[in-house]
């Protein structure tokens, strides 16, 4: 049963010890309908970050495809660091350069 709030006339009919009640269930019904709507917020927001996400992901495939095209890219990939490249990283970076036909490997 949802809490139902009293008025100002009602309340003051009340005893002492029903107010308390009445006090108690309120804080109670606010703060299970404030967790509610937190809750609410946080799923609204990771569901947004995840549509979010695929669109990034697009952007950064589309960005660097047309950074592969400039002149100057290779010269650039050949002064990053691989040091904290793993192997696997490696490998995806080599059979990339393998595809575009550059003689550059990490």
């Amino acid at each position: 049963m949802a809490f139902k709030e009293l008025s100002e006339k009602q309340l003051l009919t009340m005893s002492k010890e029903e107010q308390g009640n009445y006090w108690e269930e309120f804080k109670a019904y606010y703060s299970e309908k404030k967790k509610s709507l937190q809750r609410k917020i946080r799923e609204t927001e990771k569901e947004e970050n995840a549509r979010n996400k695929k669109k990034l992901n697009h952007a950064r495939f589309v960005l660097f495809g047309a950074l592969l095209k400039l002149p100057e890219t290779k010269s650039l990939l050949q002064k990053i660091d691989t040091s904290t490249f793993t192997e696997t990283d490696k490998k995806d970076c080599n059979l990339l350069m393998k595809s575009l036909k550059w003689d550059l490997t990490f």
